[in-house]
């Protein structure tokens, strides 16, 4: 058995040569010379160690290659973009209150019937509302016939447009009072001539102090008063009747008399008085002017 082995190992030999050749093309491979046969087995076998190593590396490339990334449990996953933020239309704010009448108006100079005219709103024009007051049925506008000036309108004609609510309470002017012509006598006190007197009333809200009153020819404004006897009760200008002594004060709501000694022309003459009240002694603080008119003789 021994002397068979090297037989029994070339035969061996033979068969893998084959087998390769078999693998490598065939014939192509057959004709290599005899001699180099077992060169080629040789560099085989050492082909085949050195390609192990490799396998095995690819191997373990292979298995150690990362797995594809899960995405993580829906309780972390980020939070989804927040809303979009609605869009909002303003409100449309209401224009400012303008107002205008079905009928024309008279415009005055305070919220009421005792106050004089000074101006009007007529039906067609439109104007801007100032102000109010307090019990919403007056309306302070800028008077469109005397331009920088202000006045009231009654609301009972007016038609006002915008948001009402927002138009504020005005204060009626502080310092203002009626006029009228009374009567005329002659006044011992006031040296038995002429004395004309004009009630005056008190419908601001502040104490009237002093005051002081001329009158004047209403064609010319030529003076009619009495040279003898000017007006000069300046601080107590406010009788309780037309020849009783004057007083110091005239409080809000209450009515005198001014006196005013004047000339007596013989032909009835058309005059006018001009009565001067303030709310401080020698015509000081507010003061306020109105006008009557009136005939002499």
């Amino acid at each position: 058995m021994p002397a068979r082995s090297p037989q029994l190992l070339f035969i061996l030999i033979l068969l893998v040569l084959l087998a390769l050749a078999c693998s490598l093309g065939g014939p192509a491979a057959l004709q290599q010379p005899p001699g180099q046969v077992e060169t080629a087995v040789a560099q085989t076998l050492v082909a085949q160690q050195n390609l192990a190593p490799l396998v095995t590396q690819v191997v373990i490339i292979i298995t150690s290659a990362p797995q594809e990334v899960q995405p993580p449990p829906p309780d972390t996953q980020q939070p989804p973009p927040p809303p979009e933020t609605p869009t909002i239309t303003p409100t449309e704010t209401p224009g400012e209150p303008m107002v205008s009448v079905t009928v024309d108006t008279n415009c005055r100079y305070g919220p009421g019937p005792d106050y004089h005219v000074v101006g009007a709103l007529m039906v067609g024009e439109k104007v801007k509302v100032f102000g109010k007051n307090s019990s919403g049925d007056w309306w302070y506008i800028q008077n469109s016939k005397r331009p920088g000036e202000f006045c009231w309108i009654w609301g009972q004609y007016a038609q006002v447009e915008g948001d009402k609510a927002a138009i504020a309470i005005a204060t009626p002017p502080p310092v203002y009072f009626t006029v009228t012509y009374s009567t005329h006598a002659d006044c011992e006190g006031l040296g038995g001539v002429e004395t004309f007197a004009f009630k005056v009333r008190n419908i601001g809200s502040l104490n009237l102090e002093s005051g002081t009153a001329s009158v004047a020819r209403k064609s010319d404004g030529a003076s009619l008063m009495n040279p003898g006897f000017p007006f000069a009760s300046q601080n107590h200008p406010f009788r309780p009747s037309i020849c009783a002594a004057g007083e110091s004060a005239l409080a809000p709501g209450v009515e005198r008399n001014i006196s005013v000694v004047a000339e007596t022309p013989f032909d009835p003459t058309p005059a006018r008085v001009t009565i001067r009240l303030c709310t401080q002694d020698g015509l000081g603080g507010y003061c306020y002017e109105r006008t009557v008119d009136f005939t002499i003789g």
